[in-house]
């Protein structure tokens, strides 16, 4: 048999090894969402999330399926003692899905995997390492970043700015400011600087 022959044979091989294995993906996620979105879910997200509210019905049906799918497949690892739950993993995936409303993935980031939590009553033992470290405060549900400054942020929004390449051009300072407006449920001014809610009307 020639050689270009078995490099054909190879290629063709490789491609639909490929392809199976994408459409094999494609029905694993899809599995996630053949189930109704949990009432309870979405109240708490109603509860904690006051952004949430200025979704029209398409933006809300899309948020969901972004929450549904964070939940079911990203991998998240609690350090020091600190235990995984839904408050936590409804907290990710939520705040993930506002940063990538506008991005077409159902499952955004996923090189960072896994996501690595440390409870906040730590935060005096591991502060000021000059990195993105996130921390949980279970007695009202909320994350909180210590940024590569060295920065206390409410919530995790930084993070997913920093690491979205479509927000890449913009300074720390304005990443902050989106992720204060975002933190503080309040809808940028600068619709052309940020797409990600350029649908909402504040």
């Amino acid at each position: 048999m020639e050689t270009s022959t078995l490099v054909g044979i190879g290629i063709c091989s490789v491609i639909s090894f490929v392809i199976i294995k994408l459409l094999l993906a494609l029905k694993k996620d899809t599995r996630f969402l053949k189930y109704d979105f949990p009432s309870g879910w979405e109240n708490k997200i109603e509860q904690r999330y006051a952004l949430y509210s200025h979704l029209d019905q398409k933006q809300k049906s899309l948020f969901k399926r972004k929450v549904q799918m964070l939940i079911a497949k990203r991998k998240i690892q609690g350090l020091e003692g600190l235990t995984i739950n839904i408050d936590i993993r409804l907290a990710l995936a939520c705040e993930i899905s506002f940063v990538s409303m506008t991005k077409k993935s159902l499952y955004p980031y996923k090189k960072i995997s896994p996501i690595a939590l440390l409870p906040f009553d730590k935060y005096e033992e591991f502060k000021n390492r000059g990195s993105h470290t996130l921390f949980w405060d279970s007695k009202d549900n909320t994350l909180y970043l210590e940024n590569e400054s060295n920065q206390l942020l409410k919530s995790s929004y930084y993070l997913w700015l920093k690491v979205d390449s479509r927000f890449s051009k913009l300074s720390h300072e304005r990443l902050l400011e989106i992720s204060n407006s975002l933190s503080s449920s309040k809808v940028p001014d600068e619709q052309d600087l940020f797409p990600i809610l350029e649908n909402l009307n504040a």
